[in-house]
């Protein structure tokens, strides 16, 4: 009996370790700029979160074969007023679940520390096209807008199925789900870069996504976003200094994810 008291013991202080020891999504202060933002504003902005998204990836790169996390694929979630308030990995393997996608954790995430039910008018960047799975919960969580930095030809254009209106061709068809998500693919070269290097090795693309070829891609957004070169400096110079804030408490792991809980009427 006082054996496994001793036991049980030692595993509850082994996970609040755990726990205690695991990365915390930290928000990065900013100040939104009164400014009308134009295409070409918002073209800057996308390429702007769009290296932030890979670098967030490139923060915990998995090598090889040990996939001791998951895929190399994340994303950051950007607010209506331009803020980045949240960023996530997938972490499918660590976890042993199949649903622990980047997109996933990201809006979960997010809507459990601040206690939220819906991220409208919010956007996601992500390094990968979205599936199936983070494509539905997009549109009911109400997001307006997704950019992915890399075409998946094998679970990607999940969100422009979900819209497709099938009974224009057949009365047995399906009317489009209710609501809609914008879907982009991000204009920056290395979504380029990405889907040719891909193009030319072809097979699993989440084993491409563990080629040096690949790292070398995401390595060299990094090193842009460093550089970056403001065309619209007035516009954008607060986004860029808030991306650079934001990549300076991202750390390699895990976030926990924990659910706020509901305040009664008295608090």
């Amino acid at each position: 009996m006082y054996m496994k008291l001793k036991n049980k013991l030692f595993f509850c202080i082994l996970l609040v370790l755990f726990v205690s020891c695991a990365p915390q999504v930290k928000v990065a202060p900013y100040i939104p700029v009164d400014v009308t933002i134009t295409p070409e504003i918002q073209e800057e902005r996308d390429e702007i979160y769009m290296l932030v998204a890979y670098a967030v990836v490139l923060n915990d790169w998995q090598e090889g074969s040990e996939k001791k996390r998951g895929h190399n694929i994340g994303s950051i979630l950007v607010a209506p007023n331009g803020q980045i308030v949240n960023w996530a990995r997938n972490c499918n393997a660590a976890l042993s679940n199949g649903t622990q996608h980047g997109e996933v954790r990201l809006m979960s995430g997010y809507l459990n520390r601040v206690g939220g039910y819906t991220l409208k008018e919010h956007t996601i960047y992500t390094t990968l096209e979205p599936c199936a799975q983070c494509s539905g919960m997009m549109i009911l969580c109400s997001i307006k807008r997704t950019v992915y930095g890399q075409t998946d030809p094998g679970f990607g254009k999940a969100i422009e199925r979900l819209t497709l209106d099938s009974k224009k061709w057949n009365e047995m068809g399906y009317k489009p789900y209710p609501r809609e998500v914008i879907s982009d693919r991000s204009k920056t070269k290395y979504c380029e870069y990405l889907d040719e290097a891909y193009e030319e090795v072809g097979g699993s693309i989440t084993e491409f996504l563990l080629t040096e070829k690949a790292k070398s891609i995401f390595s060299s957004s990094l090193e842009e976003l460093h550089n970056y070169n403001l065309k619209y400096p007035e516009e954008n110079r607060s986004i860029l200094e808030h991306a650079y804030k934001t990549l300076a408490s991202v750390r390699p792991g895990i976030p926990t994810i924990c659910i706020k809980e509901k305040l009664t009427d008295s608090e």
